[in-house]
């Protein structure tokens, strides 16, 4: 069994044991956050850095968070909305900001 499976059972059962959990982010060693930025702090410790993000909604792996997609997203940030964002906005909300200002943009 491969770890990606191994990580979506895990998370699967995560979600089957707490109702109230919609999002988790899991290291490789298959421990689990409820918080991005404590998976990445565990995941510093681990040869493989990989944060795999699983939300309720689709139980599967939605994207791996490389840690230098942060720092391109917080530069795609910087040329949409013409500022810096927060330096403690998570990437979930990041991807949603820069999500809605494109379509905005693309409206225009």
């Amino acid at each position: 069994m491969s770890k990606e499976k191994d990580l979506t059972q895990i998370a699967s059962e995560i979600f089957e044991a707490n109702p109230n959990i919609n999002d988790i982010y899991m290291t490789v060693d298959g421990q689990a956050f409820t918080d991005e930025e404590k998976a990445k702090d565990n995941a510093r410790y681990h040869k493989d850095k990989t944060i795999t993000p699983f939300s309720r909604d689709s139980e599967e792996v939605v994207v791996d968070v490389d840690p230098d997609d942060r720092e391109a997203l917080m530069k795609e940030y910087e040329e949409l909305f013409q500022e810096k964002a927060a330096h403690n906005i998570g990437i979930p909300k990041l991807k949603e900001k820069i999500a809605a200002k494109k379509a905005e943009l693309a409206q225009s």
